[in-house]
């Protein structure tokens, strides 16, 4: 089977993000801010990135969506970020519909001659534990079977943790959240141009059926001022129960970083800053 997955990098759509702007030009003006990007690559570098290049099973690709007119500065970075590993892949587009342009986008890498696909959103502050795309392969072939007459299925990791952190403090909260983005994926069999960015997150469970696997957690969902969901509240889903600082090498190890790693990102001297 194949797997594939997609990360927006601060692409410039036209709808998906849930603080509005009233012009293109607004909307590019705030996702290029170079402190705002600054913000987001310490978070993909803290996150989303080393849980992906830390995968158990590599066979799988990463596509991660920016703009075609992504400051140089930022694209040369993301380059040196990933140009090493050949399951990551950039693409750059200009400003299209957010699930037109991400269907398209997972389309031209779909191997359409492979039974099942499986594919996963991961936002560029998230993570997902480094045995996912290895977990998920096997989960859905040993899902398959029971949907013979469904042309796709869900497969949701649904524990996982709910995460704030700068320099001085890293917080993580055990959650449990169903149809939430990071670790949830579909599952699409051979002649189905249907694609997760088909459908609403939080409504996949009601356009196809859909297991649930809580035994381990899965995912870290990061909350921080500049989270997109923040516009609606989603910081309400933060436990107060928090992970014992003696315990949080043990649970950040199995996202494919380090408190320390973590720490030194979120350092003002981190070598970040663009030049100029």
């Amino acid at each position: 089977m194949q797997v594939l997955g997609l990360c927006r990098f601060s692409y410039p759509a036209l709808g998906g993000f849930q603080r509005e702007h009233q012009t293109r030009g607004e909307r590019q003006a705030y996702l290029y801010d170079t402190s705002r990007l600054i913000h987001r690559f310490r978070l993909f570098e803290s996150l989303c990135l080393p849980s992906i290049t830390s995968q158990t099973d590599r066979d799988f690709t990463f596509l991660i969506l920016t703009g075609d007119d992504l400051p140089a500065w930022a694209l040369d970075r993301l380059h040196g970020l990933v140009d090493d590993y050949p399951f990551i892949q950039v693409i750059l587009e200009p400003p299209q519909d957010h699930r037109v342009i991400a269907s398209r986008v997972i389309n031209e890498y779909r191997r359409w001659a492979k039974p099942l696909c499986a594919q996963f959103r991961l936002d560029d502050d998230d993570a997902v534990h480094t045995d996912f795309v290895r977990r998920l392969k096997e989960k859905a072939i040993n899902t398959a079977p029971l949907f013979p007459n469904d042309r796709k299925f869900a497969i949701d990791f649904s524990r996982g943790y709910a995460a704030q952190f700068t320099a001085q403090t890293i917080s993580l909260s055990s959650v449990e959240k169903p149809f939430w983005t990071p670790a949830l994926a579909a599952v699409f069999r051979k002649g189905s141009d249907k694609t997760i960015m088909s459908y609403s997150h939080h409504k996949l469970g009601q356009r196809m059926p859909w297991v649930n696997d809580t035994s381990e957690a899965m995912f870290i969902r990061s909350f921080h001022h500049d989270n997109d969901s923040a516009a609606r509240g989603a910081h309400s889903a933060l436990e107060p129960e928090t992970i014992a600082i003696e315990q949080m090498p043990e649970v950040i190890k199995n996202f494919g970083t380090t408190v320390d790693k973590i720490k030194q990102i979120w350092t003002d001297d981190y070598a970040i800053v663009p030049a100029s």
